[in-house]
């Protein structure tokens, strides 16, 4: 592929749906102009289109770094004035024509999760008079690795995309911090982005980076290999502990991945040794619990406080890995709780 075909292949459009009516184009600029650089924004429907029945507004983001749409998606579920924000990628290279959205019929649904074209969901008989819901993911079955295993006929088509993208992670010591169980995972799962693979670490290494050492990181079908800086693509978007009954002799986590294609990635890595234990990565069944949303008020002081941090902070944002700008937008925002340390039984 010419580099200009791989530079149109980036995905540097992020949708944003479930906006109040209420935000206006400035809040929502300046809140994702923190998240990245801004080449185009562009609100549907506009000023002109906005009918009586009209209770949403959405807005294509396109960045100049395709990093910015993966951190973007992480400020899903924060509430700008009164709804929460739904932030997606958007799998085209432009933004849609105002019209060509507003006539794609269910406009609501452009701003859900969807799995991958070339994953498939279909239903079932279960043998036992039931039915079952089954995920075909050829790719696990190209690299030998275990199939999605079958879920409830009537199980919620947004939680299934939601279980398609979580690992369940056995194995871990009782004691483990779960920072540490995040900070493992976004240094060894996750796709990295080839044209930036290089052999050995930059001495101008981001503070993040300094502080959380790449260990060694894997693409598709590789081997764990020398220490590279990091350039991810897809992150951990939420991990939950859960420690269990004591009798257990070890913890667990649920871990859901910002893109479905690191599944096969973490399940590679199943028997990876940490802190001396071979960790055990298998699909999960269920999906995350999260917390409930923030008001309004709490999340337009955390924007606010981030937005002036990122103001205040100095430059340099834009040199960044993607790895590094995550953990800036984590820390500045941590009481979104991107993060659960609580149990999930």
């Amino acid at each position: 592929m010419t580099e200009e075909g791989k530079e149109k292949d980036k995905i540097k459009v992020l949708l944003v749906s479930n906006i109040s009516m209420s935000a206006t184009k400035d809040q929502i600029f300046t809140m994702f102009q923190y998240v990245g650089r801004i080449e185009e924004m562009k609100i549907y429907p506009s000023e002109a289109n906005i009918q009586l029945s009209t209770t949403r507004k959405s807005a294509f983001i396109r960045f100049d770094d395709e990093r910015a749409v993966e951190v973007g998606q992480h400020l899903s579920n924060i509430v700008l004035i009164d709804q929460a924000l739904n932030c997606i990628p958007w799998r085209q290279s432009s933004i849609p024509d105002e019209q060509a959205f507003l006539n794609s019929g269910d406009v609501t649904g452009l701003g859900e999760r969807q799995l991958p074209p070339h994953v498939t969901n279909r239903v079932q008989d279960a043998g036992d008079g039931t039915k079952a819901l089954l995920t075909i993911d050829p790719t696990l079955e190209q690299l030998g690795l275990p199939a999605y295993p079958p879920l409830p006929a009537d199980t919620d088509q947004a939680k299934v995309e939601e279980i398609r993208r979580t690992v369940y992670v056995g194995n871990l010591p009782k004691s483990i911090d779960g920072q540490k169980v995040l900070d493992f995972f976004n240094c060894y799962v996750g796709e990295i982005d080839e044209a930036h693979h290089v052999d050995e670490p930059d001495d101008g290494a981001s503070e993040v980076n300094d502080t959380i050492k790449i260990l060694g990181q894997r693409t598709r079908g590789t081997p764990l290999g020398k220490r590279l800086p990091s350039r991810r693509l897809d992150l951990v978007m939420y991990l939950r502990m859960a420690t269990g009954s004591d009798s257990l002799p070890c913890a667990y986590a649920y871990i859901e991945f910002s893109q479905q294609p690191s599944v096969s990635i973490a399940l590679q890595n199943n028997g990876l040794e940490f802190e001396g234990r071979p960790l055990k990565i298998v699909h999960s069944r269920v999906a995350i619990i999260k917390p409930q949303q923030k008001t309004d008020a709490q999340a337009l002081e955390e924007i606010e406080d981030a937005i002036r941090m990122g103001k205040t902070g100095g430059g340099g944002e834009g040199n960044l890995t993607t790895l590094a700008l995550f953990y800036k937008v984590y820390q500045k925002l941590e009481h979104f709780q991107r993060f659960f340390p609580t149990d999930q039984k």
